[in-house]
């Protein structure tokens, strides 16, 4: 079953789509003003989640989601919102099909779920971004997620009187929001929360592939408390961070290594090769976050959350650099499609 067969838009064009991002720790949402010459930061905010209440990306105490999401709701005055759903219950990957009709395509795509993901396609939602084509195929990534899972996110939504336009998994969204829509080139984009850790390879601005580590929760807390944050003197020369020197051997580095050996080995065209690591999330600035990618022999940066909004060397947006890192899902389903 495709997304949108579960998630139907409404069948009238909202003035205003704002993007909320669901995680285990937050709420958060971004909305732009519309301007045909300009994207305007119209408004902002985020919610901490009582611990619980959402564990690994699923709902598990329902109705104090609900309470949670309906207070939110009213005090923004949220109506219609492309989601951003946590990544933990998805699964994404890569695969080759031949140029088929839509129906077709759907069809060809449930076999391939059956292959590459452990759920029936009776239990499963999904759905697809090209990622390139000839004459005789197309390559497509393939995001799936549970229905019982998108089903609760959906219900929740609908008893806190939040309209979904569409949703997204978080990584594609801090896709959309980190990578300019021009740029074809192959990144890896890291996405560090309090919550977890998560690794998407991009490229062609889709994700082919993600994995994530958790993290304690608690721990994340009292880190942010105990940890300054890099001055922010120290991202504005092309928000470029840091070189090859020193290092770790934390699972985190570990993770990063082995993905851009996986990356390297799969690939064919030395061009395709990732030359640049973009970093995001609530921990993305902290000294130790940054410590980790040390010595490694790739570029390594914090992301520019609004490099498809304006740039920010002509325009700073209210919500400060430092904070914006957090919003990235919430920017990238924010942002105006096209």
């Amino acid at each position: 079953m495709n997304l949108l067969d579960i998630f139907p838009a409404p069948k009238f064009l909202s003035p205003e789509v704002s993007g909320l991002s669901i995680n285990d720790k937050f709420i958060r949402f971004v909305e732009f003003k519309k301007n045909p010459r300009e994207t305007i930061l119209k408004s902002f905010g985020e919610q901490e989640i009582e611990k619980g209440v959402i564990e690994g990306g699923e709902i598990k105490n329902f109705p104090a989601f609900v309470e949670v999401l309906s207070k939110f709701r009213k005090e923004h005055d949220l109506n219609f919102v492309r989601v951003a759903l946590p990544e933990e219950k998805g699964f994404v990957f890569k695969t080759t099909l031949p140029r088929l009709n839509e129906t077709d395509t759907l069809g060809a795509l449930r076999f391939k779920i059956e292959e590459n993901v452990p759920l029936p396609t009776n239990e499963a939602v999904f759905d697809f971004k090209e990622i390139s084509e000839s004459k005789n195929q197309r390559e497509i990534s393939v995001f799936v997620f549970p229905k019982k899972t998108a089903t609760g996110f959906l219900e929740a939504m609908k008893q806190a009187g939040v309209t979904p336009t569409s949703f997204e998994l978080e990584s594609q969204a801090c896709a959309y929001s980190t990578i300019k829509k021009t740029d074809n080139r192959s990144y890896l984009i890291i996405q560090a929360d309090d919550h977890k850790t998560g690794f998407y390879i991009v490229e062609n601005g889709v994700v082919q592939y993600t994995s994530g580590l958790n993290s304690d929760r608690t721990k994340g807390e009292n880190s942010r408390k105990a940890e300054e944050a890099v001055p922010i003197t120290h991202v504005t020369d092309g928000l470029k961070i840091y070189g090859a020197q020193g290092g770790d051997t934390s699972p985190l580095r570990e993770e990063v290594e082995k993905l851009l050996d996986y990356w390297k080995s799969s690939i064919k065209e030395s061009k395709r090769i990732i030359k640049k690591i973009l970093v995001c999330g609530d921990q993305a600035a902290k000294k130790s976050t940054l410590a980790t990618f040390q010595g490694l022999p790739i570029e390594v940066g914090l992301a520019d959350v609004w490099t498809n909004a304006f740039p920010i060397e002509e325009k700073i947006p209210a919500l400060n650099f430092k904070d914006s890192l957090g919003y990235a899902p919430a920017i990238g389903v924010a942002l105006p499609l096209k």
